[in-house]
Parts: C-alpha cells; sequence; structure tokens
C-alpha cells in the first residue's frame, strides 16, 4: 500500500485523520470519525491466506465510550464483514468470518493506554485454519478450526480505525506502518519487520 500521507487516486480515502509529525510518523484518530478507507480486490478472497501487521498506540476509548475499538475492518458497504482486527476490554483479538458464522479469537493479552505496540494477525485459510496473533514480533496465540474456509465473500473495502459500514468502534490514539499482505508469513518474517521499526517507536 501507499504511505496514507494523503487521500489517493486508488481508492485510498482520509477522512479527519491527523498527523503525527515526531518520530512515530503515525496518524492520530480521535475516537469520534476519524477512519481511512481503502477500496481493493486485491486480496481477502475466499481461501487466501493473510497477514496484517501495525504498529499503535492507545489513548482512549471510542466516542460510544466502549473499549471496543477497531484496528482494521474488511468487508462491504452492505454490513457483510470478512475478518475485525481491533482491541475489546483492552484486549487485542478479532474474529473471522465464512458461511459457517462468525469466529472470534483473542490473544489474552492486554494494549495498554500510552504504550506503542506491534501487532499482528495472520490467517493461514483453507477447509480448516489457523488465526494466529502477536505482539511485539512475538507468536502469542494459535487458534485451530475446522469451521469452513474463510472469506465468506469476496473483499472489496478496507477500514483502518473503524468499521466499514458504519462509524463505530472508533480508535482513540495512533496507528502507523499498517502492513498487509496477501500471504502468511512466517514468524521469523514477521519478526524482521519488528525489528525494523521497532527503534523508532522506543520498543
Amino acid at each position: 500500500w501507499n504511505d496514507l500521507s494523503g487521500n489517493g487516486n486508488d481508492g485510498t480515502l482520509l477522512n479527519g485523520v491527523g498527523y503525527s509529525s515526531n518520530n512515530s510518523g503515525s496518524l492520530v484518530f480521535d475516537g469520534i470519525n476519524d477512519h481511512v478507507r481503502i477500496l481493493s480486490n486485491d486480496w481477502g478472497n475466499p481461501g487466501e491466506d493473510i497477514t496484517i501487521l501495525s504498529f499503535l498506540k492507545r489513548e482512549g476509548n471510542s466516542q460510544d465510550g466502549t473499549d471496543y475499538q477497531s484496528i482494521m475492518n474488511n468487508g462491504n458497504d452492505n454490513g457483510i464483514s470478512n475478518f475485525s482486527f481491533y482491541v475489546d476490554g483492552g484486549i487485542l483479538g478479532g474474529w473471522v468470518n465464512s458461511s459457517s458464522g462468525n469466529y472470534s479469537f483473542s490473544s489474552n493479552s492486554s494494549i495498554n493506554l500510552g504504550t506503542w505496540y506491534f501487532v499482528g494477525m495472520r490467517l493461514q485459510n483453507g477447509s480448516s485454519f489457523t488465526v494466529s496473533t502477536f505482539i511485539n514480533g512475538n507468536l502469542i496465540t494459535n487458534h485451530n478450526s475446522s469451521a469452513g474456509e474463510r472469506f465468506e465473500g469476496v473483499t472489496n473495502v478496507n477500514t483502518i480505525g473503524t468499521y466499514v459500514d458504519r462509524d463505530q468502534y472508533e480508535w482513540n490514539g495512533n496507528i502507523a506502518i499498517v502492513q498487509v499482505y496477501n500471504r502468511s508469513l512466517s514468524d521469523f518474517e514477521i519478526q524482521q519487520n519488528f525489528n525494523a521499526f521497532k527503534d523508532r517507536f522506543g520498543l
């Protein structure tokens, strides 16, 4: 993806998002209505692997006062979502969707306020699948299921900092260096991504 420094001709749209010019060089979300919207048909097809990586920092709750905040949400404008990667109750987690329903997963690890983290979600797809969580380059959890191939439908919209079809569960804080791959990165590759940028965020 591009560097998200402004609206792009590839369907990238920034709504209300600020920019931190300090060493982090991150996007700043106010927890109310800020988001990044990206149109893409290049990944997220049924049966496809995916890896999502990002540096982030939470500064508070979303506008509805809940501690459920979306890092990235993927689906379409009709309310059908293929996956969500979020912090809920201060815990990193998410869910993925298939014809057999939603499958939730949790890292069982806290994402505290005012602290930078490098977080990751990796989906190894198929008739059975594994979804893994990573924090600061380390594998935290693996969740295995035979609940059906992910995803249910073809993806066409991705949002950072809120849900695709509505302003809800908004991120309050900073998000930087969002990386999305249409393959399953190895543990070593994810650790390399962390090592490449960790000093920038004091990690």
